[in-house]
């Protein structure tokens, strides 16, 4: 069984019997994406044995499209500006959505169903305006149906939003009069005070007051403007005045801005009228603007576009594409039952549930699942396509029949379900073998038992139905002994049974269902084992393992010496194995011989005589002690032995012996020849033979009848020094005698291993110009061979033709002699050190000693000449304004060298634009590594400015323009990086020379397409190409590398 041990419990449950792992309520991955369980499986031991084991599962839910996006606010309001420019920004809206991925990822609408002026950024959120919105005449409050809608599969989910966008008044308009270019005659003698004009302003901006201000032409203050009516009066006595016309300039504002000036020209008329007359000559021509009837259009336009309740319909939203969720969902040709083998693979589908649902999006997105029915977890309702599968093992011995309620659910707010029973009926297999009832048995029967004895009857049973229940018997066990009855089960002997040629037998007796067809491919069998063991009876008699034994005595052995063992077995128990021995016949009376009865020891009674009598021939009788008693004999000859009269072993003269051989020697080499004398009589009692019986030398030497002692094997000294050897040396005689001597066999040393040092080749390092005994490296070498006295001596023999280091011919040491090292002329020095021994012929071996020379910076960069003259083309004509004498003038009252040696070191910053290349020039050094990097500096001279070198490819460039005639001095340095660096200068010569004005024809170069091959192991300088040219104009010709060589790995002579 199966349980889960730890928090998760709260979300998941495992089956105990199938120990399938299914969900317990609703997952949600916004909440808690994973999961770590940890399963045991526990085993049904009884309490304190059980067993078991644990497994982590770590579970990871998938996020599904389940979270519609949400706005922080159902309803936003903001405030914008009139006569903002088309793209302004009004204000960004935002909306989360708790899924993950592409679940998550929102973009944005409006989703007004009229067009709105304004537009919203898909992806930010951000609403700008698509025109310039204006207050006075269009819409002053707009409503925006906001749409955010995620990515989400297989639909997308959305959620809407307002956003009341209410438009601001700004002062955008300047006031403008009704009428202007006011022209009126006014008689002179009219009162101080009289009105005699009302301007009129008006203003598209709401609510804004406007005042009348004078500008000019009433600098005497005559005229009064009422800066709130826009009443013109007189304040002076009009007679007094000499003109005779007035123009006096007005204006209004609301405050910020300013109408157009417009002029009143007031005409002064002389005719002396009586005062009720006046008003009739006060009429003022104007010409009219038209501005009060735009104004009442706007305004008409203004009132319509903001009827209250008509925006309304006008902001109405876009219907969502899908709609309400409206119907529930229905099975299609839902299956009545659906009847199943119990042995049905895992995975297998059973049939497919269908359902509609008429919504749309999510609202018919349809979710399948069983809701009750599947106790035991062995069904799996695939929740998208309705595929219902078998997760788990059938068993219908355990369960006939599954109801499961099958439902399925849509997608929608709020969810609608629906659900039916399906019927699931489980059918028989044979998948239940016959089970024995004792499937371990044990019985006893004795050895004489008869044939067709019944020794027990097995019984088994099978759980499955029908002909798969129908069980048979066979005895599987490959014996004639016993057999089986097919149909009850019993066990019979069925041939004689012999204890003693089998204790036990161990059956097998296998039961098999369908037993109606026993070859049936689909039938189950077990198997019992029946252990039969086999009680002895007394039917063996005693026996010698031969019916006659010789063996022989000596005639002057004592009285009561054994003469010999008999043994007689009786592989019966108890008393039916109890053997008892005795004389047979005339033997019992009288008998030189005795036998013990219970051991068989056969020994002298009496003393033997060989001359009285040379052979004894006895019977003996075993006979055991079971019921019926049985027995058996056998014949023992006595030979008897006339006595030997040998009566002196061989002895050698020591009892140790050392000798030598030399290491390497041919097998059968001759070590030594040991010597033993016998003191008997000659005959075979003092004929003496050798033979090495023990030491650590055998196998190795062999000995002769002559005590010759040769090796059989290539001896190694350095393998072995030494060995012992025990040599017997024994006569002939009738009980032969013999001797041991110990022999000490030194294996000599020859000279025959090669000494070798231990490191096939050397790499040391020393640096170039090391002092004489400089220590480079130490030889060390090895010999094998075993000479205490034996020396190594070293020698360079190859590889040191100039002597330049020397070796201790002891101690291996290699050091330099007083010649000078030098890396440039030679980096590497190959030696070949050879090592000998002091052996009578001396062996040698070579090695090799690789010295590497480390540079040392002891050579400065080299130019490959002192002294370079440079003609280039000049880029300004000869009567350029600025002769080459005033150019000159300032640089010719210093000297030359005064200004080069007295100049400082400049080279260009190659971040920066270097100018146009000129030429360059190449120094080269002989060390390596920072010793050899070069960088280049140069002094200008009298050309100070005009001129910058490249600090790593030693390119001269130059911004300025020359003139025909110019020459300059420069002094370039290449300075290495070692420490302490070093550096060496070179002078160099440009010369200004003319290019003709007219030129007729290009050169031509001969070799166009030159391809010339390089080794990289090529220096610095060597002559690569020589690219010649030829020009009909016999001009001047200069050569320059233009593509091809990004690194200035290539220099380009003039």
């Amino acid at each position: 069984t199966a349980v889960c041990l730890d928090a998760g419990m709260l979300y998941t449950a495992v089956c105990l019997d199938a120990g399938m792992l299914y969900t317990a309520v609703c997952l949600d991955a916004e909440y808690k994406a994973f999961y770590t369980l940890t399963v045991s499986a526990i085993d049904q031991g009884n309490a304190g044995t059980r067993k078991q084991s644990s497994a982590k599962v770590k579970i990871q839910v998938v996020d599904t499209n389940d979270n519609d996006p949400l706005f922080e606010s159902a309803v936003m309001e903001v405030m914008l500006d009139e006569n903002e420019s088309a793209g302004k920004s009004v204000t960004k809206v935002s909306a989360r959505d708790k899924d993950s991925g592409e679940n998550a990822y929102i973009s944005y609408s409006i989703a007004n169903l009229n067009p709105v002026p304004f537009e919203i950024d898909y992806f930010s959120g951000v609403i700008t305006t698509t025109k310039v919105l204006d207050f006075e005449t269009m819409r002053r409050n707009y409503v925006l149906q906001i749409r955010a809608s995620d990515w989400g599969q297989p639909y997308r989910r959305q959620t809407e939003m307002q956003l009341k966008i209410k438009i601001r008044d700004v002062n955008d308009n300047r006031p403008q009069f009704e009428r202007v270019d006011c022209v009126g005659f006014i008689p002179r003698f009219i009162p101080i005070g009289t009105e005699i004009l009302t301007l009129s302003a008006l203003d598209f901006d709401a609510g804004n007051m406007i005042s009348y201000r004078t500008v000019s032409g009433n600098d005497d203050g005559c005229f009064n403007l009422d800066s709130t009516s826009g009443v013109l009066s007189v304040t002076c006595d009009l007679g007094d005045l000499i003109a005779v016309e007035r123009e006096v300039n007005v204006t209004a504002t609301d405050g910020t801005h300013f109408a157009d000036v417009m002029s009143v020209r007031i005409k002064l008329v002389n005719a002396k009228k009586p005062a009720e007359a006046v008003g009739d000559a006060f009429n003022f021509e104007c010409r009219d603007t038209g501005i009060a009837r735009r104004l009442t259009e706007g305004l008409a336009a203004a009132e319509k576009n903001n009827i209250p309740g008509h925006g309304k319909e006008e902001f109405s939203m876009m219907p969502s594409r899908y709609g309400d969720n409206v119907h529930t969902p229905e099975f299609i040709n839902f299956p009545n039952e659906i009847q199943v083998n119990e042995s049905v693979p895992l995975r297998t589908t059973l049939t497919r549930i269908k359902a509609r649902d008429r919504d749309l999006g999510y609202n018919g997105n349809l979710i399948f699942g069983i809701t009750s029915g599947d106790h035991d977890s062995v069904f799996r309702l695939e929740p998208k396509t309705g595929e219902l599968k078998v997760y788990g093992y059938f068993d219908r011995e355990r369960e006939t029949e599954y109801l499961l309620n099958i439902t399925v659910y849509d997608q929608g707010r709020p969810q609608k379900s629906v659900s039916k029973i399906l019927p699931i009926t489980v059918l028989d297999v044979n998948d239940n073998a016959p089970k024995f009832e004792r499937p371990l048995a044990s019985f006893r029967v004795t050895e004489n038992a008869h044939n067709g004895t019944a020794i027990f009857r097995v019984n088994a049973t099978d759980a499955d139905l029908e002909e798969n229940a129908h069980i048979a018997y066979s005895l599987i066990t490959d014996t004639d002994h016993f057999r089986v009855d097919p149909v009850s089960g019993i066990l019979y002997v069925s041939a004689p049974l012999d204890r003693e040629t089998q204790e036990l037998y161990e059956l097998k007796i296998r039961a098999y269902d369908r037993a109606a067809d026993p070859k049936d491919v689909e039938s189950l069998h077990s198997e019992a084992l029946v252990r039969v063991f086999i009680d002895d009876v007394n039917d063996n008699a005693p026996s010698f393992s031969t019916s006659t034994y010789t063996v022989k005595a000596r005639e002057d052995i004592p009285v009561g010496s054994v003469v010999a063992v008999l043994d007689a077995t009786d592989p019966d128990l108890g008393h039916g194995g109890d053997v008892r021995y005795s004389l047979f016949g005339e033997m019992e009376v009288d008998s030189p011989f005795v036998i013990d009865p219970l051991t068989g020891t056969v020994r002298t009674a009496k003393p033997l005589d060989y001359e009285e009598r040379q052979v004894h021939t006895l019977t003996i009788k075993a006979r055991d002690r079971g019921t019926p008693s049985l027995f058996s004999e056998v014949t023992l000859i006595i030979d008897v032995a006339d006595v030997n009269e040998n009566l002196n072993a061989p002895e050698f003269e020591d009892f140790v012996v050392a000798v030598s051989v030399s290491e390497n020697q041919p097998i059968g080499t001759l070590v030594t020849t040991v010597k033993a004398t016998d003191a008997d009589p000659p005959g075979d009692d003092s004929r003496v033979g050798y033979s090495i019986r023990a030491g650590d030398g055998l196998g190795y030497f062999s000995i002769d009848d002559q005590g010759n002692i040769r090796t059989l094997a290539v001896l190694d000294a350095e393998t072995k020094t030494h060995y012992w050897l025990t040599v017997y040396a024994q006569d002939h005689g009738v009980a032969p005698l013999h001797s041991r001597l110990e022999v000490f066999v030194s294996v000599s040393n020859v000279n025959d291993n090669i000494p070798l040092s231990h490191e096939p080749v050397y790499y040391p390092h020393v640096p170039e110009n090391s002092p004489a005994d400089t220590v480079i490296l130490q030889v060390t070498a090895d010999d094998a061979d075993l000479d205490p006295d034996q020396t190594l001596s070293f020698r360079i023999t190859a590889g040191n033709p100039e002597s330049f280091f020397n070796i201790d011919p002891v101690t291996g040491v290699i050091s330099t002699t007083g010649r000078k090292l030098d890396r440039e002329n030679q980096a590497e020095h190959i030696l070949e050190i050879t090592v000998s021994d002091s052996g009578s012929k001396p062996l040698s071996s070579t090695s090799r000693v690789v010295i590497i020379v480390d540079d040392v910076n002891d050579n400065a960069p080299m130019f490959e000449q002192s002294f370079y003259h440079v003609i280039i083309p000049a880029t300004r004509r000869q009567d350029s304004s600025v002769s080459q004498n005033e150019v000159e003038s300032s640089e010719m009252e210093i000297g030359i060298e005064t200004l080069l040696y007295n100049g400082t070191w400049e080279s260009l910053d190659i971040g920066n634009d270097l100018g146009e290349p000129l030429f360059r020039i190449l120094a080269v050094d002989k060390d390596a590594g920072d010793n050899g990097k070069i960088e280049y500096s140069l002094k200008s001279g009298r050309g100070k400015g005009k001129f910058g070198i490249h600090p790593k490819t030693g390119v001269i460039y130059t911004h300025k323009q020359f003139a025909v005639g110019q020459e300059y001095d420069l002094l370039v340095r290449a300075t290495d990086q070692g420490s302490p660096n070093k550096s060496s200068n070179a002078r160099v010569t440009v010369q200004v020379i003319s290019v003709p004005e007219e030129s007729q024809h290009a050169p031509v170069i001969n070799q166009p397409n030159n391809r010339v091959e390089v080794t990289e192991g090529d220096s610095i300088g060597f002559l690569v190409a020589l690219i010649q040219a030829t020009d009909e104009d016999n001009d001047f010709l200069w050569y320059r590398i233009t593509d091809g060589d990004p690194r200035s790995e290539f220099v380009m002579g003039g």
